[in-house]
């Protein structure tokens, strides 16, 4: 460089200090104008820019905005080692470019720049050589923009949103957040290269009318003229997609604006660039978006959002909705089920915020109101998971509830009732929510015979006049679609007309698609959109749009010096803090051009209202949704339902409301028995004992109850007035009147009770009488009293610079200033790399009343927890450890930077901003504009829900977060949490884990108790899911604790404990929630519960103390895993504070603790500290020397994974330093390095991370960022001594096939029951063998009733659910658990009848045989010899057969018995009658042939022919059984028909003709014989056996008439014993009959056996 003579040096001086003093002055401007960004800024530059490539151009600058203007030089100077004059030229003229507008600043633009100030020609050239290849790059880490549109360098922003978007320019913007898509797809997370954007499908119509009518709105208030005049209103809307992590991005791009549309004049004031927003339309997405907008207070309000949450001013204080919050909706519903007597219903709810808090709210309600119980509740799941669908609908099917009340989304109501109708599960009643109760969706014929006379809550409807003609003037404006390929309008147009926009996309045309013009006309168009007759949602948009419009008037017609802010000041436009304009919305108070009226209450909630629904399926098959009734709150905040009951469809027979009860009233005569272990509405009615009778029911009690209610409260307001003066007080009056009134009916009660007959009626008059006759002494007056309600809010922040409000409010015309700044207390140390942590110092924090009159005071946190600073230094020392280790990050130093989140959401929120955005203080730049963020990674948070809203934004720039407690299973859904990980197992495998533990002593039979917040919520449904597809076990009971001290609340909820049968409680929850319920439980004593303890409270010291320990000794509990970290104590006493920064909130953790501990002051003492005899700290005292937990290193758990999550980073961040250049995992096999790294690439190494600890553990995080997960199983064992000790007496993991493996030391566990052994918890007893389960409808699985097996079934395992049938030939024993053979039934020879029979058989045979031997040896006298002795020896000789035959029919049936036995009976008696005939036959014709003329007869009737009869009429029959045998032949046969228990054999005849044929010819000459006989009975008696032949035939015949019926109709044995009867009684009969008189003569009459006498008779005759 040449030498410059002296007069050039001069002038270079005199340009030195001009310019150093203009950028003194636009340094002063700027440090009110920072604090504004919303966006990162990343440098592009052309390729000779700071001296490298454009590619590795990533370079880093932070200006500090709290900096005055000289130490901003002296750091740009330092920073980018120029002179002073350098730096001052560069910022210059980036500051004069500042104004000029948005555009990406390259070499060229900054020359002329630099030529518009004119240095000496030489310097000028100088210093452009030094500034072309140094630029000036901003990286924010903040998402929110700067106060200009862009920065004139050339840096462009580092991350913008693609959002469907829609914008209208004005004085004033309101945004808004609407869901015009459906859903949106996610790409896959790699890592490997920038992560995508989620893409939006799904074109919802009625979200973009909902879009369109604020913006109708706005236009109507625009046109206004006694409404915001000489103001214009513009809007700018986002679309959410229907996904929480697009909704968070719209929202943060409102609330930071965009650059095209925010512009502030020179001196930094102006509006914000979105003065409130409206939305969202999800509960879900409001929570989130809600807690972070709260922190700079912008106006939030909602049209749909519900959730009661959403009511608390602590959490959301400037949250406001025009829709109902779910609370009122709950009691709406429980209105309707007191109006119609519904008692028994069902609840099913989706599964997020809208309907767990809904289910939380109704079980309180419900409970509180006496008016009903919960049959089930179940949560759908958000997958439609189709095996959990089918469960619930089956629990809906077998439940004996016919109500169900559905709060869930349009999408979960869809695939529950494909399930419904898929099961056909009819006759239900549905009780709808405002979420689907419109929904057209589901008006179909496929679902109205399940849902027709479904009755809902519906949103108020309105009417919005002009928005009709409005949406048809909705045009495409083409020229900016170019620019905007994302308007919202222009997605509208190519959906409804089915077309595409120039230019098109790619094959779009050659597959024949249309092109947009822009000029189609939408009155042809068959669309949604235009059909305004059920506006709902968008009259409640239309109110919120109109409430910010009021406010804001209100706002602007303040008065100077007569304003609500300090100092009586008001808001201005110029000025504005979103603060004041919460304030005027907590005022407005308007009504509507319908006549509703509209204002919020202290919780930001409208005045509720709701319109019930009833569906209606009309006959020509459309659907009616009709209004039938209204219900809204009143004044006094009591619910008012209206019901046109006649105008309500009902879907049952007859068409009347259905019944659903668990149990019917008790009617007189009977009382209700309680059911142990079930809701109140389920009874018995036991019938009254001898001498008792009920004659009043329930209808009675609660009649007087309400008017002694009344009384009470009459007589005790009336009490507290006694004193005011007497003017016109009519107190005493009423206290004297009331007290009568009361005594009187007191009284009234026993003596009604014990009063029999008329005198019960005597008494009840007697007590009418008097009490009215008292009332009448006094002068009765309405008194009103009216209470004043104090308005709870909760002070929240200003977000400070590094995560700033874009509204700038200016102290001056030429000066701004910061919002705010947040005091957050922390712990810093700078390093080549930072490491963030979050952690809780302090147990909670108070807030400020949110008057919104003045700004706001920041919280204070309170309550030091010794543990949680442990935590913190676990990470110091972690980080010391790593420093120190040589083979980890050589060459590079970690800092950390620490904060506490005082377990608020709020504040901890903060702290995760203030660590992504850094601190000016730490954040140094090197000279080549390159530099690395402010914190690489964060460690924590502790809790769930705070871990969730944190994540949710740092996850949008893939920040990666390392929790080390955060356990809630939704963390792992790696769609809305990409970068999060943590150390500490999910809570999807802590519940596994407690399932197994379950398993192991079967407890089939449990309580559950969970927290209210996202721990404990999503573990519900987690348990809830899982319990059920395991099978194992059943829960009892769901309760959700309350987050405070809702005494009444508790109190139920151990109540509800107290009377389930349950003996094991598992509680999900933290140690207060624990501390409030044990109060509880102590205070009912409810003892003799085996207590489950999930992580949260498994070694919580606070517990484990003598009051606890009767209840909780005995506790098993699943803990983190504890570990050792070696140098932790000897690091913790090395501990000193730092004496000059005790002050800042910025590093002041260990100073506290030093306070905490010594219980001393650093100096400035606070007021009256040393007056009240306080000490001072020096900072020399010591540790040793105190008693503290702090030091107790022995049980190190969350601290072990406090230690675990920081190596994590560590290893990743060394993976990533040993990248080889070329061999990159990212684009172009590039590496990321220090100087330009992006937060994904980090992302991506904490995924590839895999090593072991010193205490022997692995540590690697799966696909969803969870590490490989395993728990320590914990015992609370009581000592003697009353201390507590909590033992280890297993653990369960999770091996590498995903399989949970529990080991237990049972031996170790101590059972705190006598005796100590596990205790039983089942809602029914196994079992045994021999029975079989029936579950009870209506009832968990686990609640059953056991059946004895039926006969011939058994079951032969303990909670069998079927009985088995036993094979044919078996049957089950009487205790029905074996399968024994059949007892086999025959007439056999040894049982009783047999013999009997045998004996008979044997007798008949043998005194035929006797009879023979008497006729064969008296053969020559007379008597025989006249009887025809040859047909009487041959009858005899028959006779002895068919007695014998019948023992063919004795004994097991055989093939040759049963063949032989009809033979041989048909035959012999055949052979038998057939004698008996020819006997009869010769008679007639001997005595024919005695007549003169009949000797003729006698040829036909010699020996001979007597023979050949008889043979012939036999063969007839042998004939006839010879065909029956080879045709049909009978044959033995098993029997099981007569008996299930018993096999009969029998022999069944095989041809019933046969049988029949055989019978029948028997009969028939059995008859002709009784005929012929009867014929002969009046011949001479001489040789005339007609008479007996008559009388035997006569038997015979009785005999085998009566066997027919006995015979058909006798089963197995007694049919062949009828058989054999007969057989017996007919062959003795004949044989009585025949030859008993003929014996006689013989035998004893020997005189009468002459022919003499025999022929003297026939002669006297």
């Amino acid at each position: 460089m040449a030498v410059m003579s002296a007069s050039h040096l001069q002038q270079e001086q005199d340009w030195e200090v001009s310019v150093t003093t203009e950028v003194e002055h636009y340094l002063e401007t700027l440090q009110q104008c920072l604090p504004h960004q919303n966006k990162r800024w990343r440098k592009t530059v052309e390729p000779d820019y700071c001296g490298i490539d454009q590619d590795k151009a990533v370079s880093r600058l932070r200006l500090h905005p709290r900096q005055n203007s000289q130490e901003k030089a002296a750091v740009g100077a330092e920073s980018f080692k120029l002179e002073k004059k350098e730096a001052a030229v560069a910022t210059s003229t980036w500051l004069e470019q500042f104004h000029e507008g948005p555009g990406i600043h390259t070499k060229k633009s900054l020359e002329k720049a630099l030529q518009q100030q004119q240095p000496p020609s030489h310097y000028r050239r100088t210093q452009y050589l030094h500034l072309t290849n140094r630029s000036i790059c901003l990286f924010f880490l903040s998402p929110l923009s700067l106060c200009s549109a862009s920065p004139p360098s050339s840096c462009q922003l580092w991350r913008r949103f693609q959002l469907n978007e829609i914008h209208k320019r004005g004085d004033v913007i309101l945004g808004g957040l609407f869901e015009v898509h459906y859903t949106s797809v996610f790409s896959e997370q790699t890592f490997t290269s920038e992560p995508l954007q989620p893409r939006c499908q799904g074109f919802d119509m009625l979200g973009f009318r909902h879009a369109m009518t604020m913006a109708f709105a706005i236009d109507e208030i625009n046109r206004n003229t006694k409404l915001l005049p000489n103001l214009t209103l513009g809007y700018s809307i986002y679309d959410n997609c229907g996904a929480l992590v697009i909704g968070f991005s719209g929202a943060l791009s409102l609330a930071g604006g965009r650059e095209e549309q925010f512009h502030l004049q020179h001196n930094c004031s102006g509006t914000p660039p979105v003065l409130a927003i409206v939305g969202d339309s999800y509960s879900t997405f409001s929570i989130a978006e809600s807690n972070l907008l709260g922190l700079y207070k912008m106006p939030m309000v909602s049209y749909f959002a519900t959730c009661s949450c959403l009511s608390d001013r602590q959490r959301y204080p400037t949250f406001f909705r025009t829709i109902p919050s779910d609370a009122f909706q709950v009691r709406a519903m429980i209105q309707i089920l007191k109006r119609f007597g519904w008692t028994w219903v069902g609840l099913l709810v989706s599964d997020d915020d809208y309907g767990l808090h809904v289910a939380r709210s109704f079980q309180s309600d419900l409970s509180r109101s006496g008016g009903g119980c919960l049959a089930y509740l179940e949560v759908l799941p958000w997958d439609s998971d189709p095996h959990h669908l089918k469960r619930i609908v089956h629990v809906m099917k077998t439940s004996t509830a016919r109500v169900v009340m559905l709060f869930a989304h349009e999408i979960h109501v869809l695939k529950l009732l494909e399930e419904v109708v898929r099961q056909n599960v009819t006759g239900l009643q549905w009780l709808a929510s405002e979420a689907w109760t419109t929904a057209a969706v589901l008006q179909t014929p496929h679902f109205m015979p399940y849902l027709e006379g479904t009755l809902g809550i519906a949103i108020r409807r309105g009417e919005i006049p002009g928005l009709k003609e409005f949406l048809l003037r909705i045009r495409p404006k083409i020229h900016e679609e170019k620019k905007h390929r994302h308007s919202i309008v222009q997605q509208f147009w190519e959906h409804t007309f089915q077309c595409r926009f120039v230019p098109p996309p790619a094959g779009w045309l050659e597959a024949g698609g249309a092109l947009c013009t822009g000029q189609e006309d939408l009155r042809k168009a068959e669309t949604g959109i235009l059909d305004v007759s059920n506006l709902r949602p968008e009259y409640n948009i239309y109110k919120a749009v109109y409430a910010l419009a009021y406010a804001l008037d209100d706002m602007l017609q303040c008065v100077p010096g007569r304003g609500p802010f300090s100092g009586s000041s008001c808001a201005t436009l110029q000025r504005l803090e979103p603060w004041q304009l919460v304030h005027y919305l907590e005022k407005i108070n308007f009504t509507t051009s319908f006549g509703d009226q509209v204002s919020f209450d202290e919780n930001g909630d409208a005045l509720p209202i709701y319109d019930v629904m009833n569906w209606l399926w009309l006959p020509d098959g459309r659907t009616k949704v009709q209004n039938v009734g209204e219900v809204k709150e009143t004044v006094f905040k009591g619910g008012e339902l209206t019901l046109d009951e006649n105008k309500i469809f009902w879907n049952f027979q007859p068409k009347q409301p259905p019944r659903s009860v668990c149990s019917e009233s008790c009617p007189p005569g009977t009382r209700m028995a309680r059911k142990k272990g079930e809701p109140e509405c389920c009874f018995d009615c036991i019938f009254c004992s001898d001498g008792k009778i009920s004659n009043t029911t329930v209808g009675f009690a609660v009649l007087l109850g309400y008017i002694g209610l009344l009384a009470i409260l009459s007589f005790l307001l009336a009490f507290l007035a006694r004193n005011l003066p007497d003017n016109f007080n009519e107190a005493k009056f009423i206290t004297f009147s009331m007290l009568i009134f009361c005594a009187v009916w007191v009284a009234f009660v026993p003596a009604y009770v014990n009063s029999p007959g008329k005198y019960a009626d005597a008494v009840e008059v007697f007590a009418i009488l008097a009490s009215s006759f008292g009332l009448l002494k006094g002068r009765v007056k309405v008194m009103w009293t009216s209470l004043d309600s104090n308005l709870l809010s909760l002070m929240h922040f200003m977000l400070s610079f590094y995560f700033p409000s874009a509204v700038s409010s200016a102290s001056s015309s030429t000066s701004c200033r910061l919002q705010g700044q947040f005091h957050l207390n922390g712990m810093h140390k700078a390093g080549d790399v930072v490491l963030g942590g979050l952690f809780e110092i302090h147990f909670f924090s108070a807030f400020q009343d949110l008057s919104f009159t003045s700004e706001q005071q920041q919280p204070t946190c309170n309550g030091f927890d010794v543990l949680g600073f442990r935590q913190a230094q676990s990470m110091v020392f972690t980080i010391s450890e790593i420093n120190r280790n040589s083979n980890l990050l050589p060459n590079v130093t970690l800092g950390y930077t620490l904060y506490d989140n005082c377990v608020t959401l709020g504040i901890g929120f903060r702290a995760a901003l203030s660590l992504a955005s850094g601190q000016e203080e730490q954040f140094t730049l090197e000279k080549t504009c390159e530099g690395a963020p402010p914190v690489l990674g964060i460690v924590g948070d502790d809790s769930s829900t705070r871990s969730i809203a944190i994540s949710s934004v740092l996850g949008l720039y893939r920040v990666p977060m390392v929790s080390y407690f955060a356990t809630c299973a939704c963390l792992s859904n790696r769609d809305k949490f990409p970068s999060f990980f943590r150390t500490i197992p999910s809570d999807a495998f802590q519940v596994r884990a407690l399932i197994q533990i379950l398993n192991r002593f079967r407890w089939t039979w449990v309580g559950l108790l969970v927290s209210e917040d996202d721990y404990g919520l999503h573990a519900a449904r987690s348990f809830q899911s899982d319990l059920a597809k395991s099978g194992e076990a059943c829960l009892a009971y769901l309760e959700v604790l309350p987050w405070g001290k809702d005494p009444d609340e508790l109190s139920r909820i151990v109540g509800v404990m107290k009377e389930s049968t349950a003996r094991v409680v598992i509680a999900f929850a933290h140690e207060s929630d624990m501390i409030n319920l044990l109060n509880e439980v102590m205070r009912q004593n409810v003892t003799g519960l085996q207590w489950l303890a999930s992580e949260a409270w498994t070694t919580a010291a606070v517990l484990q103390t003598p009051r606890f320990m009767p209840y909780l000794g005995g506790t098993l509990g699943i803990a983190i895993r504890r570990g050792e970290i070696p140098g932790l104590k000897e690091f913790l006493l090395r501990i000193r504070p730092d004496k000059h920064h005790n002050i800042s909130y910025g590093n002041n953790m260990v100073n506290q603790f030093w306070e905490h501990t010594f219980q001393c002051r650093f100096a400035p003492p606070p007021a009256g500290w040393l007056e009240a005899g306080g000490a001072l700290c020096t900072g020399d005292e010591q540790l040793e020397n105190v008693e503290t937990e702090f030091l107790d290193v022995s049980n190190l758990r969350p601290e072990y994974n406090v230690y675990k999550a920081v190596y994590a980073l560590a290893y990743a961040l060394d993976d990533m330093l040993q990248c080889v250049p070329g061999r990159g995992p990212f684009s172009r096999s590039s590496c990321a390095t220090l100087q330009r790294l992006e937060p994904w690439q980090l992302v991506y190494y904490l995924r590839k991370i895999n090593f072991t600890t010193p205490f022997g553990d692995q540590v690697l995080f799966d696909d969803n960022g969870d590490v490989v997960p395993i728990y320590d199983v914990m015992n609370w064992l009581w000592l003697p001594d009353g201390r507590t000790k909590v033992q280890n007496v297993g653990e369960v993991k999770e091996t590498v096939f995903k399989v949970e493996v529990l080991t237990l030391d049972e031996k170790k566990i101590f059972w705190n029951f006598q005796p100590k052994q596990p205790p039983r918890s089942v809602c029914s007893e196994s079992c045994p063998p021999g029975t079989r389960m029936a579950r009870k409808k209506g009832e968990p699985e686990c609640c059953f009733d056991c059946i004895p097996c039926s006969d011939g079934k058994i079951s032969n395992n303990t909670d069998s659910m079927e009985c088995i049938s036993c094979p044919d030939d078996f049957w089950s024993n009487s205790k029905r658990d074996n399968c024994v053979p059949k007892k086999t039934e025959f007439l056999s020879y040894r049982e009783p009848l047999g013999i009997c029979l045998t004996t008979s058989s044997l007798l008949g045979t043998l005194i035929c045989s006797v009879v023979l031997g008497i006729f064969i040896y008296h053969r020559s006298t007379p008597i025989v010899r006249a009887n025809n002795s040859e047909l009487s020896f041959l009858l005899l000789v028959s006779l002895k057969l068919c007695f014998l035959c019948s023992l063919l029919f004795i004994g097991r049936p055989r093939l040759w018995t049963c063949q032989l036995r009809h033979a041989a009976f048909g035959i012999s008696f055949v052979l038998c009658v057939s004698c008996i005939l020819v006997k009869t036959m010769v008679v007639l014709a001997v005595f024919k042939a005695s007549k003169p003329g009949g000797g003729a007869s006698l040829k036909w009737f010699g020996a001979l022919q007597q023979r050949g009869t008889v043979l012939g009429l036999t063969s007839i029959q042998a004939a006839i059984c010879t065909t029956w045998l080879v045709s049909a032949s009978p044959s033995p046969h098993k029997n099981t028909q007569y008996h299930n228990d018993k096999i009969v054999y029998e022999c069944v005849v095989g041809s019933t003709v046969g049988f029949a044929v055989l019978l029948g010819y028997i009969g028939l000459l059995a008859i002709l014989s009784f005929l012929l006989a009867f014929l002969a009975r009046n011949l001479p008696d001489n040789f005339n056996e007609a008479k007996f032949i008559t009388f035997s035939m006569l038997i015979f015949c009785a005999v085998w008439v009566a066997f027919v019926p006995a015979y058909v109709n006798s089963p197995g044995k007694y049919a062949d014993a009828v058989e054999v009867f007969a057989i017996l009684a007919s062959s003795l009969g004949l044989l009585v009959a025949l030859f008993g008189p003929k014996c006689y003569i013989i035998l004893l009459r020997p005189e009468r056996n002459t022919k003499k006498a025999i022929m003297g008779r026939r002669i006297a005759k």
